[in-house]
């Protein structure tokens, strides 16, 4: 038995999980109360999701296997160095979740490190050897695969796809710098400017998908998150040259209104540096 825990930019999540399947699940959202004080929120919430599900379960965490971590931003020796969209700054997570836990095993690492590797193993990227994944949700996060092994940086975790810049004069991104990939092609990038043209900033994941659907008057929105998106993609595939791209995060709620969009759009301004392009995949391994 493994537990695994997932604090996304807006959420989190615990789950039991046994052979690969997740036999039971406690999540919640991020309040905007919970930001004030986020790290004891997270430290609470684990504590409290974990134990509920131990006790309904009617196991010992001494039988739990390992607990693993997946977490926005940069992760170094079992601390969250930063993490921007949650406003965290070494956050000694590991060390505080050890004082409630005997478990002897107890990992973290990026969250889209972990989903990329679990679509290597078993999800749309397992046939690949050079693949990258890509999660678009709050911010955006990679994971780079050659020759079948996670590419793994000595000094941080890595690979921050979503802090290259596109745009040296554009928008200021919540790690300070301008520009950012992470500002213009995010999910809630597309969400900000949804919400703003429609003067409502409590719009549902349900209500957003139906204005793309249905409304017209978002075509020039979408044509330039498509396009910001490509920029994005096209100079990950001239770096990295991957088979397959696997995307990920909250872009899959939308795949069947984006995903040929933005594929015809890669085609038709071809800005990659050579015309053979990668198949583009969207993540299985999500619940």
């Amino acid at each position: 038995m493994r537990i695994g825990i997932d604090i996304g930019g807006s959420h989190i999540a615990c789950g039991l999980i046994e052979k690969g399947e997740i036999i039971a699940k406690r999540e919640k959202d991020f309040e905007k109360e919970d930001r004030k004080s986020i790290e004891k929120v997270i430290e609470k919430t684990i504590i409290d999701f974990t134990e509920e599900i131990l006790k309904e379960r009617n196991l010992k965490v001494s039988e739990i296997e390992k607990i693993g971590l997946a977490v926005p931003g940069t992760t170094k020796n079992g601390v969250i160095v930063k993490a921007e969209n949650l406003g965290i700054v070494n956050f000694k997570i590991l060390e505080i979740l050890s004082k409630h836990f005997d478990c002897k095993n107890i990992k973290l690492n990026n969250d889209a490190k972990c989903a990329g590797i679990c679509e290597k193993e078993f999800g749309s990227l397992k046939n690949y050897d050079d693949c990258v994944f890509i999660c678009l949700g709050t911010g955006i996060g990679g994971a780079v695969f050659l020759e079948g092994e996670l590419l793994k940086p000595k000094r941080y975790s890595g690979f921050e796809l979503g802090h290259m810049m596109i745009d040296k004069n554009g928008r200021k991104c919540n790690c300070g710098a301008y520009g950012c990939f992470e500002t213009y092609a995010s999910m809630k990038s597309l969400k900000d400017r949804i919400a703003i043209k429609k003067n409502n900033y409590n719009l549902s994941g349900k209500e957003i998908y139906q204005i793309i659907k249905d409304d017209r008057e978002l075509e020039e929105i979408l044509e330039e998150f498509i396009q910001d998106l490509n920029i994005g993609l096209s100079n990950i595939i001239n770096i990295f040259e991957p088979e397959a791209i696997c995307i990920g995060g909250g872009f899959i709620h939308y795949k069947d209104l984006l995903l040929d969009r933005l594929i015809n759009k890669m085609y038709e301004t071809k800005l990659t540096f050579n015309n053979d392009f990668p198949i583009i995949l969207t993540a299985k391994m999500r619940k």
